[in-house]
């Protein structure tokens, strides 16, 4: 709880400063403050690396104030020349929207709490020996920059760090209470939890106000929306795990909620009351906040960035057709430049969802039929034996009807771009199709189907306003009779949209992740006897020396669990030729001195012998140096079962 309350205050105070220098006032601040507050420590990261200063909590703050206080100079200085101010504020209730974020922390708090019993398990996935050695990494050096952080690796270039650095924080003071083994996974699942309630849930509930309405009531269906989601943020965490992903579209809710208040200042339908911009030159305030809050997405993930701009490219074509509509014929000039404005943007997004995706994306899986990939996509359920959402559907369905009801489609034209998406990239016959339209996800279906989900949500969420329609239609008595009525409806829409998937998939599902990715077993890359040995590598190891052994036999998460350095921290690492010859030929008698000079070079005059069976990216074919250690070169110096960690005595 400690550290979840650390990672609540690095998500939400100084984006609340932030947004206050920039003119931002009301509920609207703590909405769009975990975007500000990652954009702020993104930005402090890259620069106190760039400047020399290492990351912690001094810099961290120092960084933070400095660019409030540039923000409300900047501020102060338009409003002294204009002579006019600036501030924003939209009208998100705070009663539903705090209802709202308690029902769904309390959901998604017991959720991960069956996913992950106890607070020091973590994920022993690819992804994670990356991130888990990357936060050791700040740690360590102090250097959490975006454009260094592949150093952990060997490597070098731009890759998005600003999970890192926000979970790296939150591990500062968990050193001070726990061991080196609990430190990094207690943070990081105290922060993965402080996200996904504090940006992910309330991103939603600020979009379901903004587009279904801002009752209570509707806060109340919200959240069981948000608790019956199993693709997000579950499958991120199960697989992959794909934490900067996660975090980065957690922020993108709370951005779009900004963004369509902004589109619903054109003449628009009666729907137009639920969610304008309010201040003086608003507009113009949400303009600055947005484009801050997509540097926190970015450097997030790209993935989050795509999907943003997905999403604000179609509210920005739903805006300008309202404009047009209600102007009128003949079409104004400019209109008419608008309008070509959007479709070269739109030429621009499309160019770059094909020719930016990895020069290296993941195999893309076998095509499966057009009946299987629309049934996925209704579901939310994009790979066999994914939990399935029963009322996703419906939800759909009825958002269709609101939609058509209020002559209001953007909802919809996101939900068709993210379905093509989706459909395109499963049912694609060949590489280069299939590339073209997922390849910016890595041609995975786990990403493009949390896009999908994503760009569905706003037209998922219109459906809880028919409720509010209903009532509006209807007297409104008063009397205790009402409300029980009213609150029977609302509950029987919570039990119908949540208990279908808590107990027939979701549930069963996530009951067994922690025996699947994350309890220490022989099936995983850590063993419990591994496990208990790397937890005394500090008292077993040299200072100043290094540990060698095969990543996928567990030695990988070695140095993020322990603290001693690893020669291989990732079953991908840009090798040294000395690394190299450590990989290839450590034992080989035949090159016994260059192994002997790697040794030397490199540190690692210690080997741990986690067994043969490799779980993933180990073994003969990627570290066939590592596979018949040569005992004679070897002395033992601890044990824990099968597991050892041995000295290599035959180098002097």
């Amino acid at each position: 709880m400690p550290l979840m309350a650390v990672a609540a205050t690095l998500l939400f105070l100084p984006g609340i400063g932030l947004s206050y220098a920039l003119g931002v006032r009301g509920t609207a601040s703590a909405v769009v403050a975990p975007a500000l507050s990652v954009a702020i420590i993104a930005v402090g990261a890259i620069a106190t690396t760039a400047v020399g200063v290492a990351w912690n909590w001094v810099s961290f703050t120092a960084s933070a104030l400095l660019l409030i206080a540039l923000a409300a100079v900047a501020r102060g200085a338009v409003q002294r020349g204009s002579g006019q101010r600036l501030s924003l504020g939209i009208t998100i209730k705070p009663g539903p929207l705090v209802l709202g974020v308690g029902l769904s922390a309390i959901a998604l708090i017991t959720w991960a709490v069956i996913f992950l019993p106890q607070a020091t398990l973590f994920a022993q996935t690819f992804d994670n020996t990356f991130h888990l050695n990357a936060i050791r990494y700040i740690l360590d050096t102090g250097r959490a920059s975006s454009f260094t952080i592949r150093e952990v690796t060997g490597g070098s270039g731009l890759y998005p760090a600003a999970w890192h650095a926000l979970v790296a924080l939150v591990a500062m003071p968990a050193g001070l209470m726990l061991s080196p083994a609990a430190m990094i996974p207690v943070a990081v699942n105290a922060t993965t939890i402080a996200v996904i309630v504090g940006g992910w849930a309330m991103g939603v509930l600020a979009v379901a106000q903004v587009i279904a309405g801002r009752s209570g009531m509707v806060a109340i269906m919200a959240a069981a929306v948000i608790s019956a989601i199993p693709l997000f943020p579950w499958l991120f965490i199960e697989w992959g795990s794909l934490y900067p992903n996660l975090l980065g579209m957690s922020l993108v809710p709370s951005v779009v909620a900004i963004m369509w208040a902004v589109g619903r200042t054109a003449p628009s339908t009666a729907a137009d009351h639920r969610a304008v911009l309010a201040g003086d030159n608003p507009l113009w305030v949400a303009l600055i906040v947005i484009a801050v809050a997509v540097v926190g997405v970015t450097l997030s993930h790209p993935n989050a960035a795509f999907t943003l701009a997905c999403v604000a490219l179609m509210i920005a074509f739903g805006a300008f057709t309202r404009r047009v509509r209600a102007a009128g014929l003949p079409i104004r000039p400019s209109f008419a430049a608008g309008g070509i404005a959007l479709v070269l943007a739109a030429g621009a997004l499309v160019w770059a969802w094909v020719y930016l995706a990895p020069p290296l994306p993941t195999t893309p899986p076998s095509p499966i039929g057009m009946r299987v990939a629309l049934t996925e996509w209704a579901l939310s359920a994009p790979v066999k034996d994914s939990p399935e959402m029963w009322a996703w559907p419906v939800l759909l369905a009825l958002g269709v009807v609101v939609g058509v009801k209020r002559r209001e489609f953007t909802p919809l034209v996101l939900a068709l771009v993210g379905m093509v998406v989706f459909v395109g990239a499963a049912t694609a016959k060949t590489a280069e199709l299939s590339r073209a339209f997922g390849g910016v996800f890595y041609q995975d279906p786990r990403r493009i189907a949390v896009f999908s989900l994503i760009l569905a949500l706003p037209l998922a969420l219109s459906a809880l306003g028919l409720y509010d329609d209903l009532m509006a239609n209807r007297a409104t008595p008063s009397g205790r009779r009402w409300w029980v009525a009213r609150a029977s409806v609302v509950a029987v829409a919570c039990v119908a949209i949540a208990v279908p998937t808590w107990t027939l998939s979701m549930g069963p599902h996530i009951s067994t992740l922690a025996t699947k990715i994350a309890i220490p077993s022989p099936k995983r890359y850590l063993s419990p006897d591994e496990m208990a040995l790397i937890e005394r590598l500090p008292a077993d190891v040299s200072p100043g020396t290094k540990v060698v052994g095969d990543p996928g036999n567990g030695s990988a998460f070695i140095y993020a669990l322990s603290d001693v350095p690893v020669v291989f921290p990732h079953f991908f690492t840009d090798d040294s030729p000395a690394m190299s010859q450590l990989r290839n030929h450590l034992f080989d008698p035949a090159t016994r001195p260059a192994s002997c000079d790697a040794v030397r070079s490199t540190g690692a005059w210690y080997f741990a012998d986690f067994g043969r069976g490799s779980t993933f990216f180990g073994g003969r074919q990627y570290y066939p140096g590592l596979v018949k250690p040569d005992y004679t070169m070897l002395t033992l110096v601890d044990e824990q079962g099968a597991a050892k960690l041995y000295r290599i005595t035959g180098c002097k």
